[in-house]
């Protein structure tokens, strides 16, 4: 996690997966992601913080999906901006009910992706790094 929520007990992995119905350990429950909201001081001083920053990021995190991988199909909350790190090639987000297939490339730009219409991410390549968020100011 780039982002943290102030009812996280580990500040590194407590936002990562699902947001469907968390109720963290003290009893908040969180559906919306706006709570990772804390910047984590790794990332303090970075690129990362400065992007984030400028563009209202929440639940901010770094995702990297490995080599002939896929996630089921699903859909999301929110949209999600993305900005690839690393990618290759073969990495794609499928929207079956659109037929839809569409490639993030690393160029530095921020795309934002409608993940709240049914969709899935199959990786054929290597290893694939986004840095991944919901945003405000887009």
């Amino acid at each position: 996690m780039v982002q943290y929520s102030e009812y996280d007990d580990d500040i590194w992995t407590d936002g990562c997966g699902s947001l469907s119905k968390r109720i963290h350990k003290r009893q908040k429950e969180i559906t919306t992601g706006k709570e990772y909201c804390i910047l984590n001081p790794l990332y303090e001083g970075t690129i990362f913080e400065e992007i984030i920053t400028d563009l209202g990021g929440t639940r901010a995190r770094v995702m990297i999906k490995e080599e002939k991988t896929a996630y089921s199909v699903h859909s999301d909350v929110t949209s999600r901006c993305h900005i690839a790190l690393e990618t290759n090639p073969d990495a794609y987000f499928i929207f079956p009910k659109d037929q839809i297939v569409c490639h993030i490339p690393a160029d530095g730009c921020t795309y934002m992706v409608d993940t709240t219409r049914a969709h899935t991410f199959v990786n054929c390549g290597p290893e694939r790094i986004h840095l991944v968020f919901n945003a405000t100011s887009i």
